[in-house]
This record gives structure tokens, sequence and C-alpha cells, in this order.
């Protein structure tokens, strides 16, 4: 039973700064520098990559989510950006099935104070949310 749910929960750390967002868990790391690589064309931007590993050849716009004045193209807002970023960095630490809603821990959210205007804690625990998280945990 207790092997049911933890698959269905699995824990996931996110460690935050300003130059890298760590995803881990189930014994695989991966991080991100806070940048988001869209497509400007179409009625909805799709996420084409996340980071600056890979910076796509096609056309693009970079977002830097945690800079107030890169902004992303309408009809997105930054803290949809941030959305999917987090869901981006769930899926590559892990198996995501149907099913499968992480309990997410923050850390580190003071490094990235300011950012949102004061508004860090409330932005990234929803941002966690929409993602797929079952609950976030902020230490």
């Amino acid at each position: 039973m207790f092997g049911l749910i933890r698959c269905l929960h699995p824990d996931v750390d996110i460690r935050l700064s300003p130059y890298e967002f760590e995803f881990a868990a189930s014994g695989r790391t991966r991080s991100f520098s806070p940048v988001l690589y869209l497509s400007p064309s179409g009625t909805r931007p799709r996420v084409l990559a996340a980071g600056d590993a890979v910076v796509p050849a096609s056309k693009h716009v970079r977002v830097e989510l945690l800079n107030p004045a890169s902004l992303p193209p309408p009809p997105w807002t930054r803290e949809y950006t941030l959305t999917a970023f987090f869901r981006y960095g769930l899926g590559e630490v892990l198996e995501r099935g149907l099913f499968c809603y992480p309990i997410v821990h923050l850390k580190s959210l003071v490094s990235v104070a300011g950012v949102f205007a004061g508004s860090e804690e409330q932005i990234f625990t929803k941002a966690c949310r929409k993602a797929g998280a079952w609950e976030v945990l902020v230490c």
C-alpha cells in the first residue's frame, strides 16, 4: 500500500537560486538556468526548451523567469511561464504516469526574494500546483 502511495506521490526537491533551478527525484537530478524558450507564432506559444544548455535553432522568444523586464509573448503571463518551466522540470526527473502527482519540496525560496514583488511563496506554490504537484512544501 505504501509503495503505491509513493508511486503516485513521489518526492521532488526543487532547489532555487537566481542562476539555476535544480530538480531532484528518485536518484535523478537535472539543473536548468531559469530561462524558457517559447515559439512566438500561433495562437498559443509552446515551450521549445528550458535552461541555457540547448538553444533552439528555430525562431524563438527567450524569457528569463526571474527578470521582471523579460516578458513572454501574449497571451502568456510570467506566472504561466513559470508553471510551464516547472512542468518541464518535473517531467525531466519523473517518469510521470497518468496519475502521478508529486509532493514538491521548494528549497531556498529566499534566494529569489523580490522577483515577484514579495509574493514569491504564493506564486511559486501556485505554479508548482498547476504544473501537477499534489502538495508543495516550502523548506
